[in-house]
């Protein structure tokens, strides 16, 4: 046969075998640089024999209408039985912001149920609008059960399940980030959730909220319902349209403090290129919402707010990290690219960091600060339209001590009970190479200290955590501390120092007429002492003065001593 014929007939055969896989989608060949196109229902429902290849969806779809609302409606794209009969996607899914609405099962016998049924693939930038789901266990309005990751989607509408049934994910042992629910959520038995139903093995969810209705059984709450060996962070759900006060995770929040404009303890550190704003409650009813892929700023940013430490601080610790949020006002919801920072001595500050283009974050460690100073800062936010205007010069003084440099060769100097009080800014790991001399006899038995419940301790207890325990290193240096007054009697952990751990040592220091009342863990110095804490013995006082206690419960060797 003619070579140049049997070319051409190969090249017909090949595009005809071709046809119906092409037809499947709008275009694209299923790479990570070329993806299908999803643009019909009937593309989206092609996904399942795809499972491990790439997508990006480019136009709404409509899944209210028939076939897809009729009988059980939708089959979910995955499934999961058990760990030996399953079908997951493993591929990735780009909704490009764009939605798919109208979503209908009605399977109450059947787990692993939603737009996706079980995944451990890429699921980014799509909306579920207006679910209608009913499903067994694992039921969620985008994925039933997550294994894989989420980013940049929503749902709305109502989902329906047996157990483990949440707004967005029913079971989560994957990573969600920056996503939200509106959807109602009513789960029969236990481990349901506004945004997920149950998350195990490691889950994390950050940057997340939830704002739907949540009634369940057991395990019920407002952002997550159960939360075995998960981490959340920087996530809130309504507790008033939740009627949930309790979650497995995040931060209850009322419905002002959650809608615009929000509380600065709302969406701390978010990404506002992502998010935008719902500045006259028109379109989100408040809440925030996705800006749309590609947006570009009309505006310039507005200036920065909530500045951490806030303006005319007192007794900041010099290795404190500045923070600050993204502004808007009711005219303008551009948000900034990146900002500048000015911080110095000086005002207007300029003469220890001079208009540093930071780039798109949220905070900045100075690591230059020096006690006993008056610091002033500024930060201009900016995008591609140029510099936020008005922008403010904040203030804030660093702590006072009676000198030293907080290293062991130069420790900073406590010589009064304001000194003393300052330690509490240097409590947990990161400050366990901190170091204190007292200089001279200090009085706690006046006021303020001996009003109310009295001292506060140095470290705090809470379930045994070091999170938040005095990690340093104090020498009295053969002073005493008089007149400690305490009267917390339903508080664990109170006394001088209420907690310390790590590597912590309290040497030649003296507490005298102490009165502390507490519920346990109650000392004149210490209340807990855990890990390799360790309490020296000062040799100027009578041995007769002290009885001594050893325990070692997990594994730490103790010396206490009764205060005088």
């Amino acid at each position: 046969m003619n070579r140049k014929l049997l070319f051409w007939l190969t090249l017909i055969l090949l595009s005809m075998s071709s046809l119906p896989l092409f037809s499947q989608f709008a275009g694209g060949s299923g790479t990570a640089q070329d993806p299908w196109q999803v643009t019909t229902a009937e593309h989206l429902n092609n996904l399942r024999n795809y499972m491990n290849d790439h997508f990006i969806q480019t136009a709404d779809i409509d899944l209210g209408v028939a076939p897809w609302n009729q009988g059980e409606g939708w089959v979910s794209i995955g499934y999961y039985n058990n760990e030996y009969d399953f079908d997951s996607f493993y591929g990735s899914y780009n909704g490009n912001g764009h939605i798919v609405t109208g979503l209908y099962i009605n399977r109450p016998d059947t787990n692993v149920q939603g737009l996706f049924g079980y995944s451990r693939g890429t699921i980014q930038n799509l909306g579920v609008k207006n679910v209608n789901i009913t499903g067994g266990y694992w039921s969620g309005g985008l994925v039933g059960d997550n294994q894989g990751s989420i980013s940049n989607c929503y749902s709305s509408g109502n989902v329906n399940g047996e157990s483990r049934t949440g707004g967005l994910a029913g079971l989560n042992r994957g990573s969600i980030d920056n996503c939200y629910n509106r959807a109602n959520v009513t789960g029969v038995s236990d481990d349901t959730g506004g945004l997920v139903g149950r998350m195990i093995n490691g889950g994390s969810i950050s940057n997340c909220y939830s704002s739907g209705n949540v009634t369940g059984g057991s395990g019920t709450g407002g952002l997550v319902g159960s939360n075995y060996y998960g981490s959340i962070s920087n996530c809130y759900w309504d507790i008033q349209t939740s009627g949930q006060t309790t979650s497995g995770g995040g931060e209850g929040r009322t419905t002002d403090e959650m809608t615009f404009p929000h509380t600065s303890d709302t969406y701390v550190n978010w990404d506002w290129r992502i998010w935008k704003p719902d500045l006259d409650h028109s379109i989100s009813d408040g809440y925030p919402f996705f800006r749309p892929v590609g947006g570009l700023a009309t505006q310039l940013p507005e200036p920065a707010i909530h500045p951490m430490p806030a303006d005319q601080s007192t007794s900041i610790i010099t290795d404190y990290t500045l923070q600050w949020q993204v502004g808007f006002s009711m005219t303008n919801a551009d948000p900034p690219s990146g900002f500048k920072l000015w911080l110095g001595t000086d005002n207007p500050p300029s003469n220890i960091i001079n208009g540093l283009d930071l780039g798109y974050v949220n905070e900045y460690a100075p690591n230059s600060l020096l006690l006993n100073r008056s610091y002033y800062w500024r930060i201009v936010p900016y995008n591609q339209i140029g510099e936020a205007l008005n922008t403010q010069i904040w203030t804030f003084t660093t702590d006072t001590f009676a000198g030293g440099s907080g290293t062991e060769q130069d420790p900073w100097q406590v010589a009064t009970a304001e000194h003393l009080n300052n330690l509490r800014n240097y409590l947990g790991s990161t400050h366990a190479n901190k170091h204190f001399i007292q200089t001279a006899d200090i009085d706690l038995g006046v006021a303020p200290w001996n009003e109310g419940e009295g001292w506060e301790p140095i470290g705090i207890f809470i379930d045994y955590s070091i999170l938040y325990s005095f990690h340093g290193a104090y020498n009295g240096d053969e002073y005493v501390i008089t007149g400690l007054y305490i009267n917390r009697p339903t508080d664990d952990g109170q006394g001088l120092f209420g907690h310390i751990s790590g590597s912590s040592t309290i040497k030649n220091l003296g507490v005298t007429n102490v009165n502390v009342a507490g519920a346990r863990f109650i000392g004149g110095m210490v209340g807990y002492c855990q890990e390799y804490g360790r309490i020296g013995i000062p040799p100027f006082f009578k041995p007769a003065l002290f009885s001594f206690a050893k325990d070692r419960s997990n594994q730490v060797y103790m010396e206490m001593y009764y205060s005088v």
